[in-house]
């Protein structure tokens, strides 16, 4: 389910927001009809005096709930949320416009003082939590990630994070002062940066081949390895649903293997032929079994000449590409 288009189902149905907020004397609750963007900014019209526009100018933090459902009987269908509020300035014609046409009202003359008074107030949410009973019972849906990645700025800066990891260049270390930068490596570093940013992330070991790498010189593939290999990559969780990430090959290589773009929103390709892919749970415990020590020294007697050839052949790729 396209959970985003959820949550604007709601916000386009409802009329009402029960804003809640905090002053010296307590918490505080308020109905104000609302309107929102596309970032899911929401949007609203009150005095200065209000007990909810003194807390929101003394602190900033409000929350509240939006419930698109109405009648008896109808499954439960709204909002929770939480964030930053904060006064606007000025008369906002395009604000009033939208919020004119909620109310079943003509639109204003520009010249027209629609606020009459008021101020407009905006909330950007940081939590979200979509209650969806027709289709997840009473499981609510984290998405708060919505809010966050319909921002330029934050979408920009996760996509900034995976390119920047991206390409650092691939290689798979030999010794344990190798840097670990081959796909579980880079993965890794990927994994810490985006949950930092407040991202759920968790990650999928598939297996493949590499005889079915077909880049790859025949000299290079006619070095004795192990053919069958794991790989690993990420799922982000984007508007809870999870999405694969790859940042594997750098884009130095990108003349003779798939490098991934990523647009902080959609599935990237996996970069290796897939033969079948692990549950989140059994990729977990792959990647432990394979920081083991004894799983290393294994895996470097069998392939580890392949392994230094292999990296050989790209360091020689990115110097033809300088």
């Amino acid at each position: 389910m396209d959970l985003k288009k959820r949550v604007r189902e709601v916000l386009e149905k409802a009329h009402l927001m029960s804003l809640g907020t905090q002053d010296e004397s307590g918490v505080w609750v308020a109905d104000v009809i609302f309107i929102f963007d596309d970032d899911f900014k929401l949007y609203w019209m009150s005095h200065e005096e209000t007990r909810h526009s003194k807390a929101i100018r003394a602190n900033g933090k409000a929350a509240g709930s939006i419930t698109a459902s109405t009648k008896s009987k109808e499954p439960n269908l709204g909002l929770q949320f939480e964030g930053e509020a904060k006064k606007i300035d000025g008369a906002r014609y395009d604000l009033a416009v939208k919020h004119y046409l909620k109310r079943g009202r003509l639109i204003p003359p520009i010249t027209e003082d629609v606020l009459d008074g008021d101020s407009w107030y905006v909330l950007a949410p940081t939590k979200i939590r979509l209650i969806d009973e027709e289709h997840f019972g009473f499981d609510t849906q984290d998405v708060s990630d919505i809010a966050r990645l319909n921002q330029l700025p934050y979408a920009s800066k996760v996509t900034a994070l995976f390119n920047q990891v991206r390409d650092i260049p691939y290689h798979i270390p030999l010794t344990q002062e190798d840097p670990a930068v081959d796909c579980m490596g880079k993965a890794a570093i990927l994994k810490a940066l985006l949950e930092k940013e407040g991202l759920e992330v968790r990650y999928r070991v598939c297996d493949f081949k590499w005889s079915d790498v077909l880049t790859i010189p025949e000299g290079i593939q006619n070095i004795p390895h192990e053919d069958a290999c794991t790989h690993t990559y990420l799922e982000v969780r984007i508007g809870g649903v999870w999405k694969k990430v790859d940042p594997t090959w750098d884009k130095s290589i990108a003349s003779v293997l798939p490098v991934a773009e990523w647009d902080g929103e959609s599935d990237t390709v996996i970069v290796v032929p897939e033969l079948s892919t692990y549950s989140p749970e059994e990729s977990e415990r792959i990647i432990k079994e394979s920081g083991n020590e004894e799983f290393i020294e294994k895996d470097l007697a069998a392939s580890g000449r392949f392994y230094a050839a292999f990296n050989e052949w790209l360091e020689q790729l990115r110097r033809s590409a300088r």
